[in-house]
Formats: structure tokens, sequence, C-alpha cells
């Protein structure tokens, strides 16, 4: 009798840690709103969960985020070796790092890594057209053509005074700011879906050409 046990390879761990960083984050964010007084999602930035109360969940998921995506990094270096992609996404992880590290009562460095986030992972994801050419991959680098531009034309309503009730196309920056951090959530966990399903289905033809020369 003989157990079939799947080797863990690489892309099985980036889409462990493209699963375990976003929905971590998603999950303190939405138990920060629940706790933090007065909060309202629409007008606040994310980042002011990460000041009073609420600031050990917040700080801490965001730098976890960071972690994942660094390690990530890694892995993705070894699986795939393309250098630009695996440059791009370890930026990302560690400006998502400083994020949680600089709090928003911590500026102008808090700013800075929250701006870079957008930018770099946007241009990942763009990137990972380098991967391979599949009708997924080209969607995930739509997505982060989107981004990119959602971030630049949402620009000056992400720089606005925390009190600042000013409105675009009828959202605030609360608003528009969950637009683009979901937006690209959405598109790494997809990503880490992606490389896990392909792994699991390689695995499988590689099981049945094995079993095909055994006959």
């Amino acid at each position: 009798m003989h157990l079939n046990i799947k080797k863990i390879n690489n892309r099985d761990i980036i889409g462990l840690l493209l699963l375990i960083g976003p929905i971590q984050f998603i999950l303190s964010v939405l138990i920060a709103e629940g706790i933090a007084i007065n909060y309202n999602s629409a007008k606040y930035y994310v980042s002011s969960l990460g000041v009073g109360v609420t600031a050990p969940i917040f700080n801490l998921s965001v730098m976890i985020l960071g972690l994942c995506m660094i390690a990530c990094a890694y892995f993705f270096q070894k699986e795939y070796n393309k250098m630009i992609p695996s440059i791009l996404l370890l930026i990302t992880g560690m400006c998502a790092f400083g994020v949680g590290l600089f709090p928003e009562n911590i500026p102008p460095y808090h700013g800075i890594f929250t701006g870079f986030v957008f930018l770099f992972a946007a241009i990942f994801l763009i990137s990972s057209i380098k991967i391979e050419k599949s009708p997924f991959i080209v969607i995930l680098t739509l997505l982060g053509v989107l981004v990119l531009i959602s971030s630049f034309i949402l620009f000056p309503y992400l720089g606005l005074e925390i009190e600042s009730e000013l409105r675009f196309l009828g959202f605030m920056k609360g608003t528009l700011e969950r637009f683009i951090i979901y937006l690209t959530l959405t598109a790494f966990l997809g990503l880490g879906g992606y490389l896990s399903r392909k792994t699991e289905n390689g695995m499988k033809l590689e099981t049945y050409h094995r079993n095909q020369l055994k006959s």
C-alpha cells in the first residue's frame, strides 16, 4: 500500500502566503472597525485604525501582510527566476511592513510607505504577465493596470486631511482608498489560488503519466 503524499513545492508556499497575508489583514480591519469608537469607514482612512485602541490589531496585521509578501518574493524568485516581478513583490512587502511600523501619526514616513505600497503592488501585478500568458494572468495584469490608474486618479483624495469630508464621484476618501486596497488584495488572492490550483493539476498530470508508464 502506497500513500499518495503530495510534496509541497514553491508554488504551494506562494499560494499559502498569498492566502494568509490578505485574509488575516481583511479580517483584522473588520475587527478593528467594529472596536473603534466613532469610526466611519467612508470618512476615515484604513490607516486611521493604526492609532488608538485598535493600533495593536491593525499595525501587527499589516506588518504580517508585509512579511508574507517578503517571504513570497523569495519563493517566487526560486520558482520562476524572474528578477523584476520578484523585486517588485519584495518592495511591496517592505512598504506594507513600513505602513505598520510607522502608523498614521508618524508623518511623513507613513504616507510615503502607503503610496509606494499601491504603486509597487500595481506594477507587480502588471509584471506578472512574465510568469505566463494564460487568460487568468492577463486578467490579473489588467487588474494591476486598473489599480495603477485608480491610484493616480484618486491620489489627491488619498492625501486629504483626516477629518476632510470632500467627495469624489459621491464617495469620501475612506471608500476610495478601500476600493484600491480591496481590489489589490483580491488580485493577490486570485494569483495565490491560481498558482496552487496549477500545482494540483500538474501533480494529477504527472501521476497520470506515471501510471501510464507502469501499465
